[in-house]
């Protein structure tokens, strides 16, 4: 069986539009100025990133919702406590 390893961007748009593909979101981290989201790859997380970046169409909606989610993610991780 084929396993395809997580994939990690810092990339706010790119992650709106993985999310609105179906790409799941497994996890976040942060850096000093930065988040990095980690979607799951399910084989399709390739595709999808080629996709954004040859300038693929997303539905405004889900794109939307995403990008909302997100940043819901950023400004709740800048007021919660660092644990180091």
């Amino acid at each position: 069986m084929l396993t395809h390893a997580p994939f990690q961007t810092s990339d706010l748009w790119l992650s709106a539009f993985l999310l609105s593909k179906g790409i799941r979101l497994i996890g976040t981290s942060r850096s000093d100025v930065k988040m990095i989201f980690e979607f799951a790859d399910m084989g399709r997380g390739e595709e999808a990133r080629r996709e954004f970046l040859n300038g693929g169409l997303a539905n405004v909606g889900q794109l939307r919702s995403a990008w909302n989610s997100l940043k819901t993610l950023i400004h709740e991780s800048r007021h919660s406590p660092r644990t180091e």
